[in-house]
């Protein structure tokens, strides 16, 4: 099924549902039930070491890009892979659309001592709210498959990425189509 961000057709015995499907996925996006959900499946030990060292791999790809070099977390959620970056010395700025979840964000940085390498933002990946070029490099881990119109969102994601950058995407899990 291919989504276009347009309103569908849907509804219920309520009404038809007049929302997008950007709203819509926003909606569920933001429920505490979700994340809680993924957080049992995919924050176990053996999840934490292998995305250690998937990062430990990157590292040969963006520390070309210097000790300064800012980060964009694209789709955060509980800021795990912005902590990552951090804690390997980028200045991350990490963006999502869950006001909810960017709380725990701020929290499981603000654990680990990481508040000050990191700035966190509600906002779309339809519409980042970042200048062109405005990163060294960006990150998109495991969210393109959630938004309705991932065109937009990759061009987005082009768009605040400086030439000579790196955008690095990630879409493997066991629930990708």
């Amino acid at each position: 099924m291919s989504f276009d961000g347009k309103r569908a057709q849907t509804g219920s015995a309520a009404g038809p549902d007049r929302r997008t499907d950007t709203e819509r996925v926003v909606g569920t996006l933001s429920s505490s039930g979700i994340h809680d959900a993924w957080e049992r499946r995919y924050r176990t030990p053996a999840n934490e070491r292998f995305y250690e060292q998937v990062f430990d791999e990157l590292m040969a790809l963006i520390a070309p890009l210097g000790p300064d070099a800012r980060f964009l977390d694209a789709g955060c959620g509980i800021g795990a892979h912005a902590a990552r970056l951090a804690r390997r010395g980028f200045s991350v700025d990490a963006i999502d659309a869950s006001a909810q979840i960017l709380e725990r964000a701020a929290a499981n940085l603000a654990a680990q001592g990481l508040s000050s390498r990191v700035t966190l933002r509600q906002g779309s990946l339809l519409d980042l709210p970042y200048p062109a070029g405005g990163f060294d490099g960006v990150l998109c881990w495991g969210v393109l498959m959630h938004v309705p119109d991932v065109s937009t969102a990759v061009s987005e994601l082009a768009r605040v990425t400086r030439a000579g950058g790196r955008l690095i995407v990630n879409e493997i899990n066991s629930g990708a189509p």
